[in-house]
């Protein structure tokens, strides 16, 4: 069946915010209940974006404490479909960038990790999406996400 709509679930983990060259925590996931994820970074026109001056989505995971960024590790590569990349040109902007997590930890969060001090303006957000839910269907499943601080 063709059926992605009663089998995934979306979650926004930040609203899409301006950001200026400061590492921000875009939020996290709590994958409770499924076994697959996507986590995808929104990324808006930035300003003063250029080989030195870049914005990079990192990943990481958590077992506990899901809103307390010192319980948080960068995901290790195996643990990573794909790659996020890093934005260093006007070219590379105003995209959305995915990579699925396979990992075995609980929370899952993003980070936007600036290098340079230049970039003035871009708008950032973030989302999940889950699926392969340990209990179909999944429709009794509140799915959650939260800020990292």
């Amino acid at each position: 069946m063709r059926d992605l709509y009663n089998n995934v679930k979306v979650k926004l983990m930040a609203a899409p915010t301006d950001l200026v060259h400061t590492d921000t925590w875009l939020g996290y996931i709590d994958t409770q209940g499924f076994e697959g994820a996507v986590v995808g970074v929104i990324i808006g026109d930035l300003t003063g974006v250029d080989g030195s001056n870049y914005l990079t989505p990192t990943l990481y995971e958590a077992s506990v404490t899901p809103g307390t960024a010192s319980n948080y590790s960068l995901v290790a590569a195996a643990d990573i479909l794909g790659g996020f990349t890093k934005v260093d040109a006007t070219t590379e902007d105003v995209c959305i960038q995915t990579v699925g997590y396979v990992g075995g930890k609980r929370y899952v969060g993003v980070k936007a990790v600036y290098t340079g001090t230049t970039i003035s303006a871009g708008v950032i957000g973030a989302f999940a999406v889950v699926d392969y839910a340990a209990h179909k269907p999944d429709s009794g499943v509140t799915l959650t996400s939260g800020t990292i601080t």
